[in-house]
């Protein structure tokens, strides 16, 4: 893979993106824009969870809250996990995230994902949110709350994604300068 500059528009710029080279993406920091068809799922780079395979559109919430490093903040619908590794991206791995859902199956698998993706600032918690005392002293630090219950990688706003067949988080946590060459 070849970093072949940003991304100068949008979206003919995403549409001219060649086989075998990647854009920044023009408005999300740390996405990455792959040509349509390309299948990165065996590629060493996802495989070792330095980069996360999402729709644009479920970057957007973590953009938008756009937690400093060291804050404290709560992911109130956070299974499968990929707003949660985001945010611990943002966060530069630092501070604390609380990250609730009640499927002990895409908490189970949002476990692998962080362990995987490096992120050690996220604890799981399988409850529901609305349940959370918020008087609960472990709570008092909170800054953020993330809700985003129609999950936008797959509800309403997945549209966007027809745009762009791919587009990938890039991990600060743990990779390299994305405008590097991959192998």
């Amino acid at each position: 893979m070849q970093f072949a500059g940003h991304c100068a528009s949008w979206p003919n710029g995403v549409q001219q993106v060649q086989s075998g080279s990647f854009l920044l993406d023009l408005h999300v920091d740390d996405v990455l824009v792959f040509a349509p068809g390309t299948d990165l799922h065996g590629h060493v780079l996802y495989t070792s969870g330095r980069v996360i395979l999402q729709g644009k559109a479920s970057c957007f919430p973590a953009m938008l809250l756009a937690p400093p490093p060291g804050s404290v903040v709560i992911d109130a619908c956070a299974a499968p996990g990929n707003k949660t590794s985001h945010l611990a991206s943002l966060m530069h791995n630092s501070g604390k995230i609380y990250a609730f859902d009640l499927d002990a199956r895409r908490l189970k698998t949002m476990k692998e994902l962080m362990h995987r993706a490096g992120v050690t600032c996220a604890v799981l918690k399988h409850q529901d949110f609305l349940m959370v005392d918020p008087e609960d002293g472990i709570y008092s630090n909170v800054e953020y709350i993330l809700v985003d219950p129609s999950c936008s990688g797959s509800g309403c706003v997945s549209h966007v994604d027809r745009l762009v067949d791919k587009v990938i988080l890039w991990d600060s946590l743990s990779s390299p300068d994305p405008t590097m060459d991959f192998p």
